[in-house]
């Protein structure tokens, strides 16, 4: 008599999940950039796309006038020129939609003054 809890000689193991690993390479443009999405509120946006195989995330924040990197601000960074061309990206990206086009001269005003420091 088998009890509650136990499983039976006979029972053959369930088969291990399989997930096949996504080939990123389709979604790669000859660039190597994938185009990305943009995501806002009243008061925030955020960028995220894949250069060079890697994901960016940037984000702005308005109400701060601060600008994250991957999640950190920019204005502790030493930015390398890939970064700086994909913050250039951003304010490219944030003209083309009406709806973030209100975020652009802030977004130019805090980038102007992180580069500063």
């Amino acid at each position: 008599m088998i009890s509650h809890g136990t499983i039976s000689p006979e029972t053959p193991p369930l088969p291990r999940p399989y997930v096949e690993i996504p080939n990123i390479d389709k979604l790669f443009e000859p660039h190597g950039v994938y185009d990305g999405k943009m995501f806002h509120t009243t008061d925030k946006v955020t960028y995220t796309f894949v250069d060079n195989k890697e994901v960016v995330s940037l984000h702005f924040d308005k109400r701060r006038q601060a600008i994250f990197y991957r999640g950190h601000n920019i204005a502790n960074l030493s930015l390398t020129d890939d970064q700086k061309n994909h913050l250039e990206r951003f304010a490219r990206e944030l003209q083309k939609d009406s709806h973030t086009r209100t975020f652009a001269g802030a977004y130019s005003k805090a980038l102007d003054t992180a580069r500063k420091r």
